[in-house]
Formats: structure tokens, C-alpha cells, sequence
């Protein structure tokens, strides 16, 4: 491998860990293998934390989800999920009146923050995007792990934690006395199926935010299974 530094090395495997828009995927993989939009858009606000605010609230309203999260002893961030068919491109100048535009159907304790927006520096908004890459998330002596093989939108609050556990298990075998295809086959058998149900029950949940009131709907039963698999062991 020739790094652009101009030093070169043999290495026995490449990890790709370099996230959603992973360089080494599209390498190896192709672009047509990229995480797509998934119709909604997620904002943040950092505010003043109030004294009675000791976890994490969330609110559905009339048309958007929102809450907020201690994140120190004396702030918290709102997040508000909008759902917005085509990806949007806003001037930051814009963000504040946005985001208090979104709040405006929420009182009490999110009523108070949302008159705390007052300037872009306090706000970060990204659009929300998915995918699984098919099997096997290798190539030869390369294999991709984390964002960069399953991007999963944040509403099980899951996708660093099912990276950090491709992490660990895959240090966990390359220390068997296996061949590296053993290794690598053993790897997908153990996390291909776990992190395609958090990116699949993810995604599911978005649409039904989306589309509130379908037939099918049942958002506690999703998570609430999602969240048992994921106490299981890895």
C-alpha cells in the first residue's frame, strides 16, 4: 500500500472505518453503493439546561418530533426531526428562525428553549440518510465496517454502538488462528444480520414518522424489540 505521504507498506487486511462517505467503499464497492436521503432532516440547538431537566424528553406533536438532552450541568440540546421530501439547502443566517418556526407547536419546557435560538453558531442540521451494504462487506484482503457498511438513521440511537461492536469483534477473531477468509466469513455471519435489523427497524421508524396513523404502525413494538436484540451478547 502507497500512502500520499509517499511512504509505502504490506499489510495482511485494510479496515475501512473512514465512516458514511467512506473513500475506501466507493474504491472497492463502486458509488452506486451510497447512503440515499431518507426524506427527513434533523436539528440541534444547544440551550441552557434548566435545574428540573435531569434526562432525556421527547414530544410528539402535531407535525414534527422534538425533545431535548442534558448534555452538561448547565446545558441541554433540543432536537427537532422535520420531514422534508427533498433534501433542502438553507443559508446558516436562516437556521434560527427555521428551527423556532418548527418548535412553535411545543410549550412548556421546549416553549422556554426554543427563545434561546438566537444565533446559526448554536445549530447543527443534517439530513438523515441509510443504507446496508449487501454481503460481504469485503474484498480480497479489504473489508469495510462501521458508517461506511451500514449507515443507519439516529432514531434507535444506535449506529455508533453497532460500529464500535464491528470493531470488537473483528479484533476478537483476527486473534484466532484462522485464515483471513475464515476470519472475515465468521465476521459477517456474526454482524451482518444484527446491523441490518437496526438499520431496517430505523428506517422504519422514520417512515412511519412520516406517514403517522399507517396500518402497520407500531413504533413501542419496534424499539422495543430492537432494543432487547441489542442486549444480547456479541
Amino acid at each position: 500500500m502507497e500512502f500520499t505521504n509517499g511512504k509505502a507498506a504490506r499489510y495482511d487486511l485494510l479496515v475501512g472505518a473512514d465512516g458514511m462517505n467512506s473513500r475506501v467503499r466507493d474504491i472497492v464497492f463502486g458509488l452506486e453503493h451510497r447512503p440515499h436521503y431518507t426524506g427527513q432532516m434533523v436539528w440541534r440547538a444547544t440551550v441552557g439546561r434548566p435545574s428540573d431537566v435531569e434526562c432525556r424528553h421527547s414530544y410528539f406533536g402535531p407535525t414534527n418530533k422534538s425533545g431535548f438532552n442534558p448534555i452538561s450541568d448547565s446545558e441541554m440540546y433540543i432536537y427537532t426531526v422535520q420531514n422534508v421530501p427533498v433534501r433542502p439547502h438553507w443559508n446558516d443566517a436562516e437556521l434560527p428562525a427555521i428551527l423556532r418556526g418548527l418548535l412553535a407547536e411545543f410549550g412548556g419546557a421546549l416553549g422556554h428553549a426554543r427563545e434561546q435560538i438566537r444565533t446559526a453558531e448554536q445549530i447543527i442540521c443534517r439530513p438523515v440518510f441509510s443504507m446496508m451494504l449487501r454481503p460481504p462487506w469485503y474484498s480480497g484482503r479489504i473489508i469495510v465496517i462501521g458508517d461506511a457498511a451500514h449507515t443507519t438513521t439516529p432514531h434507535l440511537a444506535s449506529g455508533a454502538s453497532i460500529a464500535i461492536e464491528d470493531s470488537i469483534v473483528l479484533a476478537r477473531l483476527l486473534q484466532l488462528n484462522r485464515s483471513l477468509d475464515e476470519i472475515l466469513d465468521g465476521f459477517m455471519r456474526q454482524r451482518y444480520d444484527r446491523c441490518r435489523m437496526i438499520v431496517q427497524n430505523s428506517e422504519l421508524l422514520g417512515e412511519w414518522e412520516k406517514n403517522p396513523g399507517a396500518p402497520n404502525e407500531d413504533t413501542v413494538g419496534v424499539i422495543a424489540a430492537s432494543y432487547q436484540a441489542l442486549a444480547k451478547p456479541v
